[in-house]
């Protein structure tokens, strides 16, 4: 069984990801990366309250914002 908290990434995790992992380093980054995880449904933007559980990713939503991401960042690098 699954515990409640583990539904759910919370977009401070995310953001820990996401510098991690190269995505973006610095805010200006993460500020662009969330542009492009805009049409993403359930996803309060922007990323205000990063700490709340409730403004988080599930699964599905981490690899589409993931891949959107990677898209927008193809799409505007220089």
């Amino acid at each position: 069984m699954m515990k409640d908290e583990n539904k759910m990434i919370t977009l401070s995790s995310f953001v820990h990801f996401m510098k991690l992992m190269g995505i973006a380093g610095s805010r200006d980054e993460v500020t662009n990366a969330s542009d492009a995880m805009k049409e993403i449904d359930g996803i309060n933007l922007p990323f205000g309250d990063t700490l709340n559980i409730l403004n988080g990713l599930n699964y599905a939503q981490f690899l589409e914002a993931i891949l959107r991401i990677g898209y927008w960042k193809r799409n505007n690098s220089e």
